[in-house]
């Protein structure tokens, strides 16, 4: 991301509410949910200073110091950007050649996001590297967990597929977290157990079934005074035979310009929650505002 030292503002974009990211090869800054693209600006939106940087860590930024410190190795990157470049040469192969590289041994190291991680069989891999899955484990999920630990074994299974043993090194700030320590030894039963223990406790599923209710609009009250309107229809549809979370921002408040919040409902009986879902889908909402309703979810974003 690209972000100002003297006021902290960071550059997002226009139409979501989420912060841009630096493209190396384009020089441009993307926004991963629309799509838009700007230059880096010179000064602060917020403060007008001139300290504009660029921090963190992407596949670009690891490839170029992965180059410089292996001149020799023949290098390629797998990301979202080089996947839809099929075919466009030796530095930006696509998904299909990278595949055909690491197949035929062209490539020494290959660089990916999670994409490299499934569902791909290269024989030759004795060593893979994990930088900060940290990322995965602090998402506000409750299924963070669980997906980092099911990601960490996916890619610790792509070393060592072939006649040689493998190496599998994790950087983390936190290597004594479940999903770290269980990865270590294969634990799949520890994991579990500890797992389901946690949400025992906290009445998460599978303990209990939930669904969610989202509400976007291109007015930000719109989408509010639905979500709230919503809530008043499912407790007095369901009483309080049903939780209610919300109404409350969605993580991501805005994408494409429209304004997103969400109501959370869970419980122990399906037919009471589809009567307090079937309850919010009947409420008249304004403007432009538009209510999914989600059974099952698997994403809080």
């Amino acid at each position: 991301m690209v972000f100002c030292r003297e006021c902290g503002e960071v550059v997002q974009c226009d139409d979501c509410s989420v912060s841009m990211t630096f493209h190396r090869g384009r020089g441009r800054l993307i926004c991963h949910y629309c799509g838009n693209t700007k230059s880096v600006p010179m000064r602060c939106s917020r403060c007008g200073s001139s300290k504009v940087d660029k921090v963190g860590i992407g596949t670009e930024r690891v490839e170029a110091v992965v180059k410089e410190r292996f001149p020799e190795a023949r290098v390629a990157r797998l990301d979202r950007d080089t996947a839809a470049s099929f075919g466009a040469g030796a530095e930006n192969r696509g998904l299909q050649g990278v595949i055909r590289g690491m197949t035929s041994g062209e490539i020494d190291i290959l660089i990916g996001t999670q994409m490299v991680t499934k569902g791909h069989d290269f024989s030759g891999v004795t060593l893979v590297g994990v930088l900060l899955p940290d990322q995965g484990m602090d998402l506000p999920d409750f299924r963070a967990a669980e997906r980092t630990f099911q990601l960490l074994e996916q890619v610790a299974g792509r070393a060592g597929r072939g006649e040689r043993a493998g190496r599998v090194i994790l950087q983390t700030y936190k290597p004594d977290h479940i999903a770290v320590t269980s990865v270590r030894t294969h634990d799949y039963e520890g994991f579990t157990r500890a797992e389901l223990s946690a949400r025992r406790e906290t009445d998460h599923p599978p303990f209990s079934r939930m669904i969610a209710l989202r509400l976007d609009a291109s007015k930000e009250d719109d989408a509010r005074e639905g979500a709230a309107a919503a809530v008043v229809a499912v407790r007095a549809a369901v009483e309080d035979s049903v939780r209610v979370r919300g109404p409350a921002p969605a993580p991501v408040p805005r994408v494409r310009g429209r304004y997103r919040y969400q109501v959370w409902l869970s419980g122990h009986d399906r037919a009471t929650l589809m009567a307090a879902a079937c309850a919010a889908a009947a409420v008249k909402l304004g403007g432009d505002a538009r209510l999914v309703v989600d059974v099952d979810p698997q994403s809080v974003l």
